[in-house]
């Protein structure tokens, strides 16, 4: 499969996983902030949609031209060093949030997807 087609199958999948992340987590963030939760508005304009989508998309060519670079070809060398990206910016940037910025801990593990 060429790299453009992994890229965008990875977008779409990313896409889809993080609707299903928020939906199941949305009602649990409103529960446990109460009237501190942010209002989303149910579904999604296209616009948002759409950017979301290109971040997503921006997202799996970062990791995909990371992976080129490093020589990790293949599914699990790949998924492996997504999730080190992950740990090692993502999380350690939402824990910061926690620590420093009085974010709700439940907010940062809803945006930990």
């Amino acid at each position: 499969m060429n790299s453009v087609v992994s890229v965008g199958l990875a977008a779409v999948s990313g896409f889809v996983l993080s609707s299903i992340w928020y939906t199941a987590l949305t009602p649990v963030e409103a529960r446990l902030l109460g009237a501190a939760a942010p209002e989303r508005g149910g579904r999604p304009s296209s616009i948002k949609v759409l950017l979301e989508l290109a971040r997503t998309l921006l997202v799996g060519a970062v990791v995909a031209g990371v992976a080129h670079a490093s020589h990790r070809h293949g599914v699990g060398p790949t998924v492996v060093l997504g999730l080190a990206l992950w740990l090692g910016f993502r999380l350690v940037l939402l824990t910061g949030s926690v620590i420093w910025e009085q974010v709700p801990p439940v907010k940062a593990l809803l945006h930990a997807r």
